[in-house]
């Protein structure tokens, strides 16, 4: 029998085969070895060539790079806040005892009979104002509810009637309240996207106040805003005040009893009214009694507002 002679084997074959048979951890060993020993000299050669950095210089942190933020345009008017969502406001309904503290006392109605009988008059009693859910002790011995005072402390003399005025699904900030009795001063333009303006004409009587009386004519003539910018404009000159031919013009004015006001109240999209008002008498539960008419109805305003 004839045996076959095995070729033979090359060194370049054996070690190959050496490597195929060995474990899968241990293949790499050899590269990995030679990278370290790589590793090792380039460290060190970085470290004498560069000597300053590790014995004479600290170390410098170098910011990360980022990418440039967009840059903001600048406002020269900051943002009014933007407008609610309409919502389901039930207007308040005084009871029987609570209508009785808001009719006026019968000799005042006998006094004012003639003007209160005339169109576009009336004669009504206000409450202040408190702070929300607070009531004093001659106000719960009057059965004053938080919410009766809320109610009674503002007015609307284009409906004629206490509080905001609304009723439904609306804006609860456009009500159509026109003037307000706090902290024994009588507020204007309170109301959100609205203008207020007092003036005080002093002891002068109700039936001679017209547009052209002096301090009247001013706050008869001048136009409402004309957009939302113009309007922040309009608030906030009201609420500073300003003098003019005289006479002091402002939002708020102390309430003083046989004195009389001109009042022009500009409501975005409600209405724009000039009226005449006059406190007749103070009552001892802080309440006023004012007599009050119209002097002129302009069209229902409109302007755009922020949104």
């Amino acid at each position: 029998m004839r045996l076959e002679e095995k070729p033979q084997e090359t060194q370049r074959t054996r070690r190959l085969r050496r490597h195929l048979n060995a474990p899968n951890n241990s293949r790499f060993t050899t590269y990995d070895s030679r990278f370290t020993n790589m590793r090792k000299r380039l460290i060190v050669s970085l470290l004498f060539l560069t000597p300053g950095i590790c014995y004479a210089q600290e170390p410098r942190i170098v910011p990360i790079p980022s990418r440039p933020l967009p840059e903001r345009r600048s406002r020269d008017v900051p943002l009014l806040p933007r407008a609610r969502r309409d919502v389901y406001v039930a207007e308040y309904q005084p009871t029987k005892s609570e209508k009785k503290l808001l009719a006026p006392a019968p000799e005042d109605l006998q006094t004012f009979a003639e003007l209160i009988h005339l169109p576009d008059s009336g004669l009504i009693r206000i409450f202040p104002a408190g702070p929300w859910r607070v009531v004093s002790v001659d106000q719960l011995e009057t059965k004053q509810t938080p919410e009766f005072i809320h109610f009674a402390s503002r007015y609307s003399f284009t409906k004629t009637k206490h509080g905001h005025s609304l009723q439904g699904y609306v804006d609860p900030g456009l009500g159509w309240a026109e003037i307000k009795l706090e902290a024994d001063m009588l507020t204007a333009g309170f109301t959100r996207s609205s203008v207020g303006l007092l003036v005080s004409l002093g002891d002068v009587p109700l039936q001679t106040i017209n547009e052209t009386t002096p301090g009247v004519t001013a706050m008869a003539d001048f136009p409402g805003p004309r957009d939302y910018l113009e309007e922040r404009n309009y608030i906030l000159a009201c609420r500073q005040g300003f003098e003019l031919k005289g006479f002091v013009y402002r939002s708020s004015l102390p309430a003083t009893v046989n004195n009389t006001y001109v009042l022009r109240s500009i409501n975005n999209k409600r209405a724009d009214i000039l009226v005449a008002l006059r406190i007749v008498r103070a009552d001892e539960n802080g309440s006023l009694t004012l007599l009050w008419k119209k002097l002129k109805v302009n069209p229902k305003p409109s302007w755009k507002r922020k949104t």
